[in-house]
Formats: structure tokens, sequence, C-alpha cells
């Protein structure tokens, strides 16, 4: 068994994730190795978020985790941990392995099958989201991808992100326009990151294609 795998962590006292994920291998179990990750006594807890099985092919999982960090090399934080500001990390690395070959995870052991059904469950949402627009978007000319966690959309103002809630659904804008002029000119509240060209909205399902015509009608 040859695996890498990504991990995320959570403070656990707030209880909130951080933004930093981890990148590395396991060369028997998985599940051992995330609990043991879990046995340092630290104030996080890891989470198991993606794995890909390099087991049989030429590229190794260790190679494969050597190229990969050297693709993120400017995102690195420490190691093996590395910031993810636009929360796809998981996609790019995802990319990278199946470029080398590499397979999705298949296992009972118990953070794996709680992964894919996480998984499974944030993309029957997205696409109950998408697939009732999917001629409307295709028409306008838009378009879009389904990655791990979220739902990628191409505009000319910038790379958005969409994450489906439970009730609403959170936006988060890659761009070099200013909040204000933003706001300005898509009539919407957007708020300014602490991250630099980052721009997050909640909006409610119903109103996605709306607001994704009024951010395409925006001249850049």
């Amino acid at each position: 068994m040859d695996f890498l795998y990504v991990a995320r962590a959570r403070d656990m006292c707030q209880g909130n994730l951080l933004e930093s994920k981890k990148v590395g291998i396991a060369q028997s179990n998985i599940d051992k190795r995330i609990s043991s990750l879990n046995s340092t006594k630290m104030p996080i807890s890891v989470e198991l978020e993606a794995g890909f099985d390099f087991t049989g092919l030429k590229v190794s999982a260790r190679d494969a985790e050597y190229i990969i960090h050297s693709i993120l090399s400017h995102d690195r934080v420490n190691g093996e941990w590395f910031k993810d500001p636009d929360n796809d990390l998981v996609d790019r690395v995802k990319k990278a392995a199946y470029r080398m070959g590499a397979q999705a995870l298949e296992s009972q052991d118990k953070d794996i099958v709680e992964m894919n059904s996480k998984q499974e469950v944030a993309l029957t949402k997205m696409k109950e989201l998408i697939e009732p627009h999917t001629n409307d978007l295709s028409s306008l000319g838009f378009e879009w991808e389904y990655m791990t966690w979220k739902i990628a959309v191409s505009l000319p103002v910038g790379r958005l992100h969409v994450n489906v809630n439970e009730t609403d659904l959170r936006l988060m804008l890659v761009t070099e326009m200013d909040t204000e002029q933003l706001n300005y000119l898509t009539s919407m509240r957007w708020r300014s990151l602490a991250i630099k060209n980052r721009k997050s909205l909640n909006i409610l399902k119903d109103d996605l294609l709306p607001a994704l015509i009024k951010l395409k009608e925006i001249v850049f």
C-alpha cells in the first residue's frame, strides 16, 4: 500500500478549522496514520480530507509528495503544512495526483469511509444546485467545475468559489476589484477578507443565477 493524503486541522479550543493543511504519505494504513497524528497531545485535531492510492505505480507516493510539495512551496507554512487561503488545495493536489496515475482511495478504514461519504454528500448538494440551471448557464457562456467541496466559476472579474451550505451559499471571489466598486456595480454587500483580493458574500440559493449575471456584466 502506498498512499498520499491531505488532512486539515481543527482548533480544539475554538472548534474552527485552521487555514493550513497537511500533505503527507502513509505506506500502510491511513486510518492509523491519522490516529497517530491525533495522539501527539496538541491542541488541534487532524481530519482526513482526501486520499490517493499510488500502489503499484511507477511513481510512488513519496515521489508524488516531493513533486507536490515543490508545486505548493510558495504556500508552505512549515514542513508538510501549507496555506490554503482559497480552500482549493485539495483540488490542486488531486489534479496533480491523477496526472501521475493515482486513484481515489477506497477502503473500509473509518476515516476513509467518512471522508468519501462527506465528499459524496457535497457533490450531491452541488449538483442539486447547478443541474437545474445548466442550460441557462451554458447559454450565457458560464464555465464551471465541481471541485471537492465547492463549485468554481470563471468570470471576467475573477474566479468565484461557491460553497453550498444547508440554507444558503457562500461566495468567495478572487478579484483585484476593490470592495466599494464591487458593491456599487453588483448592488450587493461584499465583505473584504483578511487575505488580499478575496471578497465574500452570503446569498440565498435562488439568487445564484442573478448574482452570476451581475458579475458577468462587470466591465473590468
